[in-house]
């Protein structure tokens, strides 16, 4: 549910900005270019806790048993917190010069 309310904010604010585009400089148009990848991109960070619950319950499923396994939904959880502000500082020229 998380998900879809997110991916539904972020065609809310895709429509916004593309509806005001022609009246946009070139600067203000990178820019938004810039804030619409780095939108996508943490949109897509829920995906990961999402692959840790589906680590977990192959453990508790018995399908696979290994020491790596019990550790992944901890360590597959950490990821959004890891890679949310690298891909700000990646992505938003601004912040990265």
């Amino acid at each position: 549910p998380l998900f879809i309310i997110i991916w539904t904010y972020r065609s809310m604010v895709l429509r916004g900005l593309y509806a005001n585009n022609k009246t946009m400089s070139i600067q203000t148009r990178g820019l938004h270019k810039q804030f619409v990848s780095v939108l996508t991109l943490q949109a897509l960070l829920p995906i990961f806790p999402l692959l840790g619950v589906f680590a977990s319950l192959f453990g508790v499923f018995g399908l696979f048993s290994y020491p790596m396994l019990e550790m992944a939904p901890v360590l597959i959880s950490e990821f959004p917190a890891l890679f949310s502000p690298l891909i700000v500082i990646y992505h938003i020229r601004y912040l990265s010069e």
